[in-house]
C-alpha cells in the first residue's frame, strides 16, 4: 500500500509548483514565495497559459539568448520577456522554413 500524497491549498497553484519542477528539472525554494507568484501569475493570465508557458521555458532552457528563468517568481516578472522572445523565435523559424529552391 502506497501513502497517499496530502495535498494542502490551491491545486492549481500545486499544479504550476509541480509541473515547473518536473519539466525544468529546477528545485524550488522559499515555497510559499513561489505560491504567491503562482498565484498572480495564474489570476493573470489564467492555468492553460501558465502552464503553457512552464514548457516553454523548459524548451528554451538551452537556448543561448533564451530568458533566464529559474523559478516562478523570475517567470512572473520575466513573462512579458518570455512572450516577445516566442514571438521572435516563431518567426524566425517560419522564415528559415522557407527554402527556394528554384535556382537549383
Amino acid at each position: 500500500m502506497q501513502p497517499t500524497k496530502i495535498s494542502y491549498g490551491n491545486p492549481d497553484i500545486s499544479e504550476v509548483l509541480d509541473t515547473f519542477t518536473k519539466l525544468t528539472g529546477l528545485k524550488l525554494t522559499n515555497i510559499k514565495r513561489q505560491r504567491r507568484f503562482a498565484s498572480t501569475l495564474i489570476k493573470r493570465e489564467g492555468k492553460d497559459n501558465v502552464l503553457t508557458g512552464i514548457a516553454f521555458v523548459a524548451s528554451i532552457m538551452d537556448d543561448k539568448y533564451a530568458p533566464r528563468i529559474a523559478d516562478i517568481e523570475k517567470l512572473y516578472y520575466k513573462w512579458g520577456e518570455l512572450q516577445l522572445y516566442g514571438r521572435k523565435k516563431s518567426a524566425s523559424a517560419r522564415e528559415t522554413t522557407l527554402v527556394d529552391l528554384s535556382t537549383l
